[in-house]
């Protein structure tokens, strides 16, 4: 079992003794910055020390050097080499600062000459009246009658002369749920030909209720939409998010610090399952996982294949039997509240971590297999919600299990009529090779309950149970 205890958060972790101070700028999670090496590299400096084959040493042996620096990163780097490409993908997002600013206003030509763009919530029941109010009125009032005649008034985008603005609307309901005005708003921000600088979000026609929640499905569109995702492509696509958003509203400001920590938690999820299945295999998600903790200061301990045979957890290790590598386990990241002595709520998140589904001995056909990468994407649903819980500073204690396996095929897979036995003892007997997160999500489930916690909340990507229960 491998464990990781919190260090203080730093942009550099120096050597013991007199060696240089090593760093390697290649770690884009703390925006290209400084990338420590760790604590087990000193062992290996130490032998450099030793051996006089480091820097200023006698033997000047700079290609041992570096050889062993290397081998020191190997279980300390967030990259990955994309196979004979030579090309270094990115483990994790490099952090970004979404610059949002607040101003009390109505939405006018004033405002809008003061941007590159425009993005506006309109309430949809009171369409005609509203876009009387806007700006270059008669323009809106006949891209509303085209597209009423169209059948489809639900967003309307135009770009206004003196100067050339362009100015997307959504028309959302008023009793539209929160689903709903998100999609709308998404809708909205893709009018938008390529944004770019001052994005200005407004909401005209809501009460003081009404506009929170429009300007807030704005603003998590526009933060969703211009996030970078991960791109392995020969010429590496131009960045093109705006610098910044502002907030236009009316009476009290309001807040969307959990819009933002939300959007943290989203992309990070999002950047994970994006991830090619060559790049993020149960190796690289587990490293992926522990920088992770070093960076927020959270607790990280790996349960690995033997730690689990000893608890038990034969539904998972079933599972992880036909992977021609022994890097399945089970990841348990832990957050905990600022609050000392009193009793704190516990919360358990448990996410299924499958890196790549065959089927197993059930193998999947080409058509549903294609996807199969994203069979993770339980698990990096989960880590995005404890890496939002912990920026808004959520009182309880927080445990994330994240039960990391690829459900391969070959001589040694699990087979139909096995029986095992899971980690809380009870037996279980294999009727579908392909129903693989049940058995890895049985096992993460029973270690996480051994813990006692308040509340568990289990995410995962069952589709074959969803339709059976259906």
């Amino acid at each position: 079992m491998e464990l990781l205890h919190p260090e203080p958060p730093s942009w550099r972790n120096f050597f013991d003794g007199e060696g240089p101070r090593t760093h390697c700028g290649c770690d884009a999670g703390y925006d290209r910055g400084l990338n420590f090496v760790g604590q087990g590299t000193r062992r290996v400096f130490a032998a450099l020390r030793a051996s006089n084959a480091w820097p200023g040493g006698s033997t000047r042996s700079a290609a041992f050097y570096f050889k062993a620096l290397l081998t020191a990163l190997e279980l300390h780097t967030t990259q990955e080499l994309l196979p004979g490409e030579g090309l270094v993908v990115e483990l994790l997002p490099a952090e970004r600062d979404a610059q949002i600013f607040y101003r009390r206003g109505r939405l006018d030509a004033r405002e809008i000459r003061k941007h590159d763009a425009v993005l506006v919530a309109c309430e949809r029941e009171r369409a005609e009246e509203l876009l009387a109010r806007m700006p270059h009125a008669a323009h809106w009032r006949r891209a509303y009658e085209e597209a009423c005649r169209r059948g489809s008034a639900t967003v309307l985008s135009l770009r206004l002369p003196e100067p050339a603005v362009p100015v997307s609307l959504a028309l959302f309901k008023k009793d539209a749920c929160a689903f709903d005005r998100l999609t709308l708003a998404a809708r909205a921000w893709k009018e938008l030909t390529a944004p770019g600088g001052r994005v200005l979000l407004g909401a005209l026609g809501f009460d003081a209720d009404g506009a929170a929640a429009a300007l807030e499905a704005l603003l998590s569109a526009a933060l969703a939409a211009t996030a970078q995702m991960p791109s392995m492509k020969s010429q590496a696509p131009k960045p093109a998010f705006p610098a910044a958003f502002t907030v236009l509203y009316e009476g009290e400001q309001p807040d969307f610090s959990r819009t933002v920590a939300t959007d943290r938690g989203n992309h990070l999820a999002r950047w994970l399952t994006a991830l090619p299945p060559n790049i993020l295999d149960s190796a690289a998600y587990r490293r992926a996982l522990r920088d992770l903790a070093r960076r927020r200061g959270w607790e990280f301990s790996f349960l690995d294949e033997a730690t689990l045979h000893r608890r038990g957890a034969g539904a998972f290790l079933a599972v992880a039997r036909a992977n021609e590598h022994r890097e399945a386990g089970i990841v348990r990241l832990r957050c905990r509240a600022g609050k000392r002595g009193a009793r704190t709520a516990h919360l358990a998140l448990i996410g299924k971590g499958v890196c790549f589904d065959t089927g197993g001995v059930n193998l999947k056909t080409h058509k549903s297999m294609y996807h199969m990468h994203t069979d993770m994407q339980g698990s990096a649903v989960a880590v995005g919600t404890m890496l939002a819980l912990s920026e808004l500073g959520a009182p309880c204690d927080i445990d994330c299990w994240i039960a990391i396996t690829e459900n391969q095929i070959g001589a040694r897979a699990f087979r139909p009529q096995e029986v095992v036995r899971a980690a809380n003892g009870v037996t279980i007997q294999v009727a579908h090779s392909d129903a693989e997160g049940r058995m890895v999500l049985a096992d993460a489930l029973a270690l996480a309950a051994r813990e006692s916690p308040d509340l568990m909340i289990d995410f995962a990507t069952l589709t074959g149970a969803c339709v059976v229960a259906l």
